[in-house]
């Protein structure tokens, strides 16, 4: 059984990533879902999908904020490789107080960006035990632009939405902020998006196996592809 950890940000990344998961491998995984909020034991959450005899293990771990994805998995992963775990993933937003200090007027900034990545690959390359086993996603500029990037997401809430804004649509990535953008979407369909375990529910359950296939084959989101890269290698 081939073994990863996914470290998170939090709750609303932990219901996409496991429903994501549940999905690409066609519900024939084995999910553990943990809490980890501070560096000592971690707790269960509510959604889990045991199947022992599953080809692949994943246990995804909600570490309450986006400054503490990558600490959390080089703190844990020397136990997580004596466990039998061969690949430990982060997956945390480049949407950030520290991101927004460094740019200007709000807008994605490429280079920018590509400075926190950067110094994340530098700080596991010299403090990982295995850096090779270990890799931190920055979804540009939050999970929420991968759901941007699925028309069918819209479609079932509104045939007519992506007619608002619809450079977001095409070209999701470029939005600062997709979760104020969600929301002001929904509002004007008398529903809202505050990241709420419901909400995220709500927007998850409307995404198929082939959704997530076709967001990866038209390159609109590629922080998504790399991180699909990541889960499938």
């Amino acid at each position: 059984m081939r073994k990863i950890a996914v470290f998170v940000e939090g709750q609303a990344e932990l219901i996409f990533v496991r429903e994501f998961l549940l999905k690409w491998f066609n519900y024939n995984i084995d999910l553990e879902c943990r809490n980890l909020f501070t560096d000592g034991q971690s707790h269960q959450a509510e959604f889990d999908f045991p199947i022992s005899t599953a080809p692949i293990h994943v246990q995804v771990i909600n570490v309450g904020g986006d400054g503490n994805v990558l600490s959390r998995m080089l703190g844990r992963e020397q136990l997580l490789h004596n466990a039998g775990y061969e690949t430990i993933i982060g997956l945390r937003d480049m949407y950030s107080e520290e991101y927004k200090k460094k740019v200007k007027n709000q807008t994605v900034d490429p280079a920018i960006s590509e400075l926190f990545k950067n110094g994340a690959t530098v700080t596991i390359y010299q403090r990982a035990k295995q850096p090779d086993s270990m890799k931190l996603c920055f979804a540009i500029m939050e999970i929420e632009a991968w759901w941007l990037g699925i028309p069918t997401v819209w479609h079932s809430f509104d045939s007519t939405i992506q007619n608002q804004f619809a450079d977001a649509f095409t070209r999701p990535e470029s939005v600062f902020h997709p979760a104020t953008l969600i929301n002001k979407l929904l509002q004007s369909r008398h529903q809202s998006y505050k990241k709420h375990k419901g909400e995220v529910e709500s927007i998850v359950s409307r995404i198929s196996l082939q959704d997530y296939i076709d967001l990866r084959d038209s390159q609109r989101c590629p922080s998504f592809c790399e991180f699909v890269d990541h889960i499938n290698t």
